[in-house]
């Protein structure tokens, strides 16, 4: 009580003036501003949740920054991580690149709540690992959320080789980026309750790597008692791309590129290296973000048994602790925007091929793409076969191009969001989470009508859960925007994300999802095709593809 009473002091003698909130490190300044109903929401941007990954900090785990007398906090989006490739993604952000970057942003509707404190919406952005920042969430976008009544936080993490080289031994920890965001979670749950937040309270929501990130922290011991449920687009730790597949050898590369491989203290050679130097190696930049596999990321997250746990032992701890709603969210045609994007060495420029695709190519892709690794010599044949002759079952002739265009980008889909999520949504929901599952059927058509794979891809959801400037809706659209975002402050605030217009089903043994479209509904059977295929039939062979490992977890349904 005599906190509020101090804290509604301050917030009278500074009404006027920017508004200062008493932290456990000292105060913070931010600034007020208009939400999009009108009411005021309280800004802090850019606000140091860590010390400066800096110099000898650099390859380091995360610390508490040390007390200040009073920081100001921004009035724009402090600098973003440096991504593993400076040139191609700079261009990308407004803000300077910097190694100088663990931040967070918090928006609040009021610093002077004492008796109801609001529900905290905690947000991580994906970018596979190596490139984003917090700017992914817009800034009208978090103040939208906050004029409905909750505290909206989004972070920034390092990125690539910065938060995720790693041999895995003594010298540098592994999963730095984690380690961040669970330092910025922990910052949250020890202040929040300053900026009106309520700690016992906190939604975890990610996309992409930012998705799977938000299940990795569901599974690890040092995160998961810091929030009480999770919002998953497009992204779960089942997904090869985020279990490090690439991460070591990757690291042995890279350092000696940079010239540290033979030194006798590995980190100090890298925390002596310029920025720069990181940035001149042979070759070209976009080499330290991706490799010649479909589980591309080069630096990722790794099971190292302390941060992340096997998943058996993990879950068995899971089943234990406290049940946390999730929603766990996919769009039709995820891999398009990967497969046919002509940005990687398996994917396809669809001006070349949307008319010469034919069953003899999407055999190759298998051989080249899917059972070139993992698979042992004797399996390597039957299993190309099988796997052929199941996404080719339906084609109307060897030469019906749209047709096997669709399957490679469905076997994309499936490798990378849709059989890692169904894996996860089906493994919480046996321990008892409630899960809500959806599908995004909705398209906003900014995909040419003469071309295969119709259906929303990966991202597609940000114009209706985070508005776009540049996004000119139709009625349908805002129907679906109005949709989604009521069902969000929902579930953010009770759990459920039904609405009076839209029952929102548990996910159970039939595979049940709402469809998302201007008219949604409760439908059954979401991926199960696929998901049996990879989860049941392909459990013959040693070789798991989603997980890119072999056998040891039964997701059979």
């Amino acid at each position: 009580m005599l906190l509020c009473l101090f804290l509604l002091n301050l917030f009278v003698i500074t009404e006027s003036l920017d508004p200062i909130v008493q932290t456990k490190f000292g105060k913070i300044s931010g600034s007020s501003t208009k939400g999009t109903n009108g009411t005021e929401i309280f800004e802090f941007l850019g606000v140091p949740y860590a010390k400066a990954a800096v110099g000898k900090r650099r390859f380091e785990k995360p610390e508490f920054p040390d007390s200040w007398q009073e920081v100001k906090a921004t009035k724009k989006y402090s600098d973003i991580c440096l991504a593993c490739s400076r040139t191609f993604f700079k261009a990308r952000y407004v803000a300077t690149m910097s190694e100088d970057c663990l931040t967070l942003n918090i928006w609040t509707p009021s610093i002077n709540n004492c008796s109801d404190r609001f529900p905290v919406l905690f947000y991580i952005h994906g970018g596979s690992y190596y490139a984003g920042s917090s700017q992914n969430f817009p800034q009208d976008a978090a103040r939208g959320y906050a004029s409905h009544g909750m505290v909206v936080v989004s972070i920034n993490y390092r990125l690539g080789q910065w938060g995720f080289l790693t041999l895995n031994d003594s010298q540098i920890a592994p999963n730095l980026g984690l380690w961040d965001q669970n330092l910025a979670l922990r910052w949250v749950h020890e202040n929040i309750e300053a900026f009106g937040g309520n700690k016992s309270h906190i939604t975890l929501w990610g996309d992409s790597a930012g998705a799977s990130s938000v299940s990795q922290h569901s599974m690890s011991r040092y995160s998961r008692d810091l929030f009480h449920q999770t919002i998953q687009m497009s992204g779960s730790t089942y997904a090869a791309f985020a279990r490090g597949t690439n991460t070591i050898a990757s690291t042995k590369e890279f350092i000696e590129r940079v010239g540290c491989a033979n030194r006798f203290d590995v980190k100090g050679c890298l925390q002596s290296k310029q920025v720069d130097d990181f940035y001149s190696l042979n070759g070209t930049e976009l080499q330290m973000c991706w490799t010649n596999r479909l589980a591309y990321t080069k630096f990722a997250p790794i099971y190292d048994g302390d941060f992340l746990h096997d998943e058996n032992e993990a879950f068995e701890t899971v089943a234990l602790s406290l049940i946390k709603p999730s929603i766990i969210g996919f769009t039709q045609k995820e891999g398009r925007s990967f497969v046919l994007s002509n940005w990687a060495p398996f994917s396809k420029d669809i001006e070349k091929i949307k008319d010469s695709y034919t069953n003899e190519s999407l055999y190759e892709f298998i051989e080249k793409w899917v059972t070139n690794t993992g698979f042992n010599e004797s399996e390597k044949q039957n299993a190309t076969r099988e796997i052929f002759d199941f996404f080719s079952s339906k084609a109307k002739g060897v030469e019906d191009h749209f047709y096997f265009i669709e399957q490679f980008v469905r076997i994309f889909s499936d490798f990378m969001f849709n059989i890692p999520g169904m894996r996860e949504a089906f493994l919480k929901q046996q321990v008892g989470y409630p899960i809500y599952v959806f599908l995004l059927e909705h398209n906003h058509n900014s995909w040419s009508k003469t071309y295969p794979v119709q259906g929303s891809t990966h991202s597609d959801q940000y114009p209706f859960l985070m508005g776009n400037g540049n996004f000119n809706y139709t009625q349908d659209d805002l129907t679906v925007k109005w949709l989604l975002q009521e069902a969000w402050i929902l579930f953010v605030k009770t759990g459920n994300p039904s609405t009076e217009m839209m029952e929102w089903l548990e996910f159970d043994e039939y595979f049940s999802y709402l469809n998302v479209k201007p008219n949604p509904e409760m439908e059954s059977g979401l991926f199960s095709d696929s998901y049996r295929f990879w989860t049941n039939r392909m459990l013959k062979y040693s070789f798991d593809f989603i997980m890119q490992e072999k056998w040891h977890m039964n997701f059979e349904k």
